[in-house]
């Protein structure tokens, strides 16, 4: 099956460390021609501070004396220390106010939130680009790269003349351990709002929704002009609309960013083939085979096959290999928990299944893992 690839900055988010390049006028990849108008959030209601959220620093943190004890108030209302206990959901990219009324989001949202929360406090806020491996998700056709933000507060008031201040309070939601490891480059917060268009116009593609996601590719690269994600996506939206040459002509433009980066270089091959470009499409393929020669779900596609023949030990074996390339990926390790439990292994299916809860990424997802957890208790082990 073809499979369109996007930078999806979800579960963990969108990352922009693109070198500056002399870029085309935006509205030369533009057409709004072939797409209905949709509203598409304004970068001051991403970040806007609800009501709520001013009673609620108001009530919880405000009254707090000092830069220093703010910041820590803040920290701790995020860990779960207080009132507010976040939970983790990618069903949606949030607004700060969203996020806030639903006291759940994916990390974007929450660094969005925790920003809009900090900057009301007048507290100082940085926002960094995690450099870590993509962590994959797929939605039917779409496959999604997922990487990785955070942000850090100051903990004393901010020199406003210079911008100078002590930012050592980092809101992540990696465990401490696997952060201090990790190296971080600055963003700015036009860059934060790019992804998050962008993480939006993802999500319409995965609903189907092209003219919601055309427009909100179209804004994310209006927010960010440097920022690959989006032109990838908004390529993506012309390939779904057949528009070849459209999608050739913003996919070039992500190319000259990242030349070399394979999920841009399997979008253009699929325009090439749209376009009956077979010997253009077969060059760039082998090209990308060099450059990735296992690309993302290359095992479990392999181990599902090996399931629909019957072959679960052989699925076994592959779905370890993908394992060790996607650990915390809940689709590999469910279709682990299936195979073990096709194998007689019912101790082995309740641990990988397990995991799949855990590390699933909606609540909905969560549910039907626990109801299938359920079922598989209820089986004797021999």
């Amino acid at each position: 099956m073809d499979r369109w690839w996007i930078v999806l900055l979800c579960l963990f988010f969108a990352g922009c460390a693109t070198q500056r390049h002399a870029l085309p006028e935006p509205q030369t990849l533009f057409e709004d021609r072939y797409f209905a108008p949709r509203p598409v959030p304004a970068a001051a209601d991403v970040f806007a501070v609800s009501a709520d959220m001013k009673r609620y620093l108001r009530d919880h943190i405000a009254h707090r004396l000092g830069w220093h004890d703010k910041a820590l108030e803040l920290v701790r209302a995020l860990r779960g220390e207080t009132e507010l206990k976040l939970a983790y959901d990618a069903t949606k990219t949030r607004t700060a106010a969203e996020a806030f009324d639903d006291r759940a989001g994916n990390c974007l949202s929450l660094v969005i939130m925790t920003g809009a929360l900090a900057q009301e406090l007048d507290l100082g806020v940085r926002y960094y680009h995690v450099l870590m491996a993509d962590v994959w998700s797929r939605d039917g056709d779409l496959l999604l790269a997922n990487q990785h933000v955070n942000l850090s507060i100051a903990n004393r008031a901010v020199n406003r003349r210079s911008g100078e201040g002590d930012f050592r309070l980092t809101v992540d939601f990696l465990p401490p351990e696997e952060l201090y490891r990790l190296v971080r480059s600055e963003i700015d917060e036009n860059t934060v709002i790019a992804m998050f268009l962008n993480n939006r116009a993802a999500e319409h593609l995965v609903a189907r929704r092209l003219d919601d996601a055309y427009w909100s590719a179209r804004a994310a690269i209006e927010a960010d002009r440097s920022f690959l994600p989006a032109y990838n996506t908004l390529g993506v939206v012309y390939l779904r609309d057949h528009r070849f040459a459209e999608a050739e002509r913003v996919l070039a433009v992500a190319a000259t960013l990242e030349p070399e980066n394979p999920q841009i270089m399997s979008n253009l091959e699929l325009v090439y083939r749209g376009e009956g470009r077979t010997a253009a499409a077969d060059q760039l393929a082998a090209r990308r085979v060099r450059i990735e020669p296992v690309p993302p779900y290359h095992y479990l596609t392999q181990a599902l096959d090996a399931m629909r023949g019957g072959d679960y030990a052989a699925a076994r074996d592959l779905l370890q290999r993908e394992l060790k390339r996607e650990p915390y990926n809940h689709e590999v390790l469910f279709a682990l928990a299936v195979a073990s439990a096709n194998l007689g292994n019912v101790k082995e299916a309740r641990r990988y299944l397990t995991m799949a809860r855990d590390t699933s990424t909606t609540r909905r997802s969560r549910e039907i893992y626990t109801a299938k957890l359920e079922l598989l208790r209820s089986v004797r082990v021999q």
